[in-house]
């Protein structure tokens, strides 16, 4: 009941407000027939292994290059150190060139000790006798140096190299009193002979008892050379 009193008495009441109209639930009420978007879990990788084993699949084969990479590179190492492990080991001489060198010491030494005799002046004969002993003390290293290798040298072996002509040379200078310059010829010819001989064989090994043995030999050899090329131009 309306109080006389009141402004709005006698009027209408005013219209209650306009609230919305729920006849249409669809359009307000959420849609519970629609998935939600998942969600990022972030274990994912252990639940759902199939991303990670893709990543597993690109990571094995990377291993796998790298490995083959490895192995590649070390077998080149090996290859090149071996190349030069074979070019540094001491390379083989042949008992036979040895031998040759042996032959050509015992020619010498036999033509010295003949014109030693024979000689018509003292520095022939001094000559004769220091090529003599020189030579006969290098043939007695290399020979024993090539025995220790197994090979065996006899007496007719060594005079191989004896040569014929060489006496004929002499005898035929002796004649004519021409000996001494005839000899001063001969050895320096087998001097010379000898000592290239000598080098060749140096050079071609990297037997380092053997190339001592070789140098010395050398080296004294190269003395009577020089000696002999004086005598003969005197």
């Amino acid at each position: 009941m309306m109080n006389p009193k009141e402004p709005n008495y006698g009027q209408s009441p005013p219209a209650p407000p306009a609230y919305p109209s729920y006849g249409s639930t669809q359009q307000i009420a959420p849609s519970y027939n629609q998935t939600p978007p998942a969600a990022v879990n972030p274990y994912d990788f252990i639940v759902n292994p199939q991303g990670s084993s893709h990543k597993s699949s690109l990571s094995g084969r990377s291993q796998t290059k790298k490995l083959l990479l490895i192995t590649v590179v070390i077998a080149s190492i090996i290859l090149v150190v071996g190349m030069v492990v074979v070019m540094l080991l001491p390379k083989g001489t042949s008992s036979t060139n040895l031998v040759g060198i042996a032959q050509q010491q015992q020619e010498i030494v036999r033509i010295a000790a003949l014109c030693e005799r024979q000689a018509a002046t003292e520095d022939t004969k001094g000559f004769c006798y220091t090529t003599e002993l020189s030579i006969s003390t290098s043939l007695s290293q290399l020979t024993e140096y090539i025995n220790d290798t197994g090979a065996d040298l006899d007496l007719k072996q060594m005079n191989l190299k004896q040569d014929p002509a060489t006496d004929k040379t002499l005898d035929a200078a002796k004649a004519t009193s021409t000996f001494d310059a005839a000899l001063h010829k001969v050895l320096t010819a087998e001097l010379e002979t000898y000592l290239s001989d000598v080098q060749d064989i140096y050079k071609s090994t990297n037997n380092q008892k053997l190339r001592e043995l070789l140098r010395q030999s050398f080296d004294s050899g190269k003395v009577l050379y020089d000696q002999a090329k004086t005598l003969q131009s005197r």
